[in-house]
């Protein structure tokens, strides 16, 4: 009919019913959704856009074209209930996670959270008074609570502008990789183009929270990193480099390495990351975000939304995992400084359920994890079927001033978990100096073969003339004749046996 207005029509589809809130604008020229899965959005008659997944936030839409705006984000809380504030500078969300229900209420103008209130019970409703002057919110078991207003205004006067948006991906938003276990990640720093080094540490630190968020990778502490940058001695100016960045993640036992750059031009200041696969060596693809008129409060957000990007949420197999397998590291600790070229590295692994492997690298490069086991292939010494734990003990050269040890532990359904121990070497004196002396050699400071480490070797079928030669040069810690039934149990022959009586004793450990 000729003059009659025909509204345009928002679609919101998804694979599963997973829209847990809505809310609109007085004037309905903006609609927030509350979500934990992947929105696809259309105006009627239009080609539908592409998937935009996130979890457990809000997403602010822009009616007249369906144009996602902003995204508010709720550290991981479920949104159950959603209210915009009379003049539409607020939105406040009820929000739930497994610690329990919080009041968030975020400045829709920046995108900025200006309040986080823990409550009593399970919210389960949230308003603003027409006047804008009270907050209301309802929980499960029938309570209302009333909270004072201050700073919106009643209706109809909507003021909030959304026209100059914060933050944009400005390039693909499906994320660089999906993880299918437990993925090891380093963040590095971002190269400062233009915003000072304590922007471009800041921006990358707040990266680092946000892929923090996602349980299917596992991340380097960044202090850790800094300090590797620091006792490697890699240069400033390279650190960035693709190679550099390679080496770095290889000394870091990690196998996706992220760096990148943040430029400013003008009030714009935009953020590039790139993906790095340590293996093959090759750039998984870049992703960017720019940041409009941007304040330090509004990178939160814009992290957020660029971390979504970088990794796919992960699959519910990845969810199951049991806590990782337990590293015991009993020397040395970190920081130590040891006299001498080498170290004795000493520890245990344990796990709920059977172990694959276990790795141990040196400044990045692999070797045996214990004295008593070979490496059956590549870096990882392969385990027996059925080993719930295992003992090891390596002497390990002390080749570079700072050497950083990492010890990784791997279970056969592919959850792991890594520890690093960073040992010192200590400066020698000068030939006839005072306080000049000659080291001990590491491996008259070692432990002698416990019964532990030998039974852990025979099960693993270790040559019995590896273990011979090298019980024969660190000795044994335990009473052969009083454990020679188990020995045979656990396989050895007549001609271990005789190398083990045979076996000289050791000094004790060096001190822990």
């Amino acid at each position: 009919m000729a003059g009659t207005h025909v509204p345009t029509v928002l679609i919101v589809t998804e694979s599963e019913p997973k829209i847990l809130s809505a809310a609109g604008t007085p004037a309905g020229d903006l609609l927030f959704v509350g979500t934990e899965a992947a929105l696809r959005m259309s105006a009627a008659g239009m080609d539908p856009m592409r998937d935009i997944k996130y979890v457990n936030g809000v997403r602010v839409y822009d009616v007249a074209n369906a144009a996602p705006q902003k995204n508010l984000d709720l550290l991981g809380r479920a949104p159950i209930a959603l209210a915009v504030a009379p003049d539409c500078k607020y939105v406040g969300a009820a929000v739930r996670s497994v610690r329990g229900s919080a009041l968030a209420v975020f400045d829709l103008e920046r995108g900025a959270s200006v309040l986080d209130l823990p409550l009593e019970g399970r919210v389960a409703a949230v308003g603003f008074s027409p006047d804008g002057r009270t907050l209301v919110l309802g929980n499960d078991a029938g309570e209302i609570a009333l909270y004072r207003v201050t700073g919106v205004q009643p209706r109809p006067r909507c003021v909030a502008d959304l026209r100059g948006t914060k933050f944009a991906v400005t390039g693909p938003r499906t994320p660089l990789v999906k993880p299918s276990r437990r993925m090891r990640f380093a963040v590095l720093d971002l190269d400062d183009n233009g915003v000072g080094p304590a922007v471009s540490r800041a921006i990358a630190d707040q990266l680092t929270n946000r892929l923090a968020l996602n349980p299917g990778i596992r991340l380097v502490e960044r202090r850790r990193i800094a300090a590797i940058l620091q006792e490697q001695n890699f240069q400033q100016s390279g650190r960035t480099d693709a190679q550099s960045a390679i080496q770095l993640a290889r000394i870091l036992n990690v196998q996706k390495v992220l760096m990148g750059a943040v430029a400013k031009l003008g009030t714009t200041m935009t953020i590039t990351v790139q993906m790095v696969d340590v293996e093959t060596a090759a750039i998984d693809g870049s992703r960017e975000v720019q940041c409009r008129a941007c304040e330090l409060e509004d990178l939160t957000q814009a992290m957020s939304e660029l971390a979504q990007t970088v990794v796919a949420e992960p699959e519910a197999a990845v969810l199951g995992y049991p806590e990782p397998p337990e590293i015991r590291l009993d020397y040395p600790r970190e920081g130590v400084e040891v006299s001498g070229q080498s170290v004795i590295v000493r520890g245990s692994i344990l796990y709920s359920k059977p172990l694959e492997g276990v790795e141990l690298l040196v400044n990045g490069r692999p070797f045996d994890a214990s004295r008593l086991l070979d490496r059956a292939g590549g870096k990882a010494t392969r385990l027996a079927d059925g080993t719930l734990s295992v003992p090891f003990v390596q002497e390990v050269p002390l080749e570079q001033a700072n050497t950083l040890i990492a010890v990784r532990a791997v279970g056969a359904d592919g959850n792991d978990e890594q520890r690093y121990v960073s040992v010192r070497r200590a400066a020698s004196p000068a030939p006839g100096a005072p306080g000049a002396a000659v080291a001990a050699p590491a491996a008259s400071q070692a432990p002698g073969i416990s019964l532990d480490e030998l039974s852990s070797a025979l099960k693993n079928r270790v040559p019995a003339a590896r273990i011979g030669n090298l019980v024969s040069r660190f000795g044994v810690s335990f009473d052969v004749g009083a454990t020679e039934s188990r020995l045979r149990e656990a396989g050895a022959d007549d001609a271990l046996l005789r190398a083990l009586r045979a076996a000289r004793r050791t000094a004790a450990p060096p001190p822990a």
